[in-house]
């Protein structure tokens, strides 16, 4: 297929942002669609070049993304790339850990903190998603995460979230919903949106199928 279908995915930190993509590509894979899920994180330049900018380790800062290779990203799906290279994120070392080469598929979903904050980035879109949760609930699944997945501890957990996430996503991510195209309540649970996204990409589809068969 020519033209993929690519949806941003943004929201913060705990709401549900990966689950939300992986349920979407659970429906349209049963469909017989391709799809790849692209963490922004995979473009953290990393601590030391963190530092190096003075941002010391606020992860929450979006100065800590390579937008630069996130577009060129994009614009190789938009151009039609079948397989493109892209880094590695080791969260334990906070650095980059190599490069792996992931296949393109007919729906890319982009998700991340800051999906839908640049301009530069949402013009590549054919739908962007906010996911909207309680703060409460979003710092809950937080601190469970990085006790598990990330070998964090309480008290660091703790106050990473009062000194970077919460004052970052006021400053930075809240303020994003006001671009999408689909305020989702509940998070990434909300399986009614979940369908409502899967079915919307499953028609879009098909109608560029049918464009290209016309040509």
């Amino acid at each position: 297929m020519g033209k993929r279908i690519i949806i941003l995915i943004g929201g913060g930190s705990g709401s549900g942002k990966t689950t939300f993509a992986n349920n979407i590509k659970k429906i349209l894979e049963s469909y017989g669609i391709s799809t790849t899920i692209i963490g922004m994180d995979r473009f953290y330049i990393g601590l030391k070049a963190m530092k190096k900018i003075g941002l010391g380790d606020n992860f929450d800062d979006p100065r800590s993304l390579d937008w630069a290779e996130l577009r060129q990203c994009l614009g190789r799906i938009r151009e039609g790339a079948s397989k493109i290279t892209l880094p590695k994120y080791n969260y334990k070392i906070h650095e980059r850990d190599g490069y792996e080469e992931l296949d393109i598929g007919d729906v890319v979903i982009i998700e991340g903190l800051w999906a839908l904050l640049k301009n530069e980035i949402l013009n590549y879109a054919d739908l962007s998603i906010y996911l909207d949760i309680d703060p409460d609930v979003r710092f809950i699944r937080r601190v469970k995460r990085d006790l598990i997945e990330r070998g964090r501890d309480v008290e660091e957990v703790i106050e990473r979230f009062m000194k970077y996430v919460k004052p970052m996503h006021e400053k930075y991510v809240e303020p994003t919903k006001n671009k999408a195209d689909i305020l989702v309540p509940g998070g990434g649970l909300n399986k009614k949106a979940v369908e409502v996204v899967a079915y919307w990409a499953i028609n879009k589809i098909k109608e560029v199928n049918n464009e290209v068969h016309k040509k």
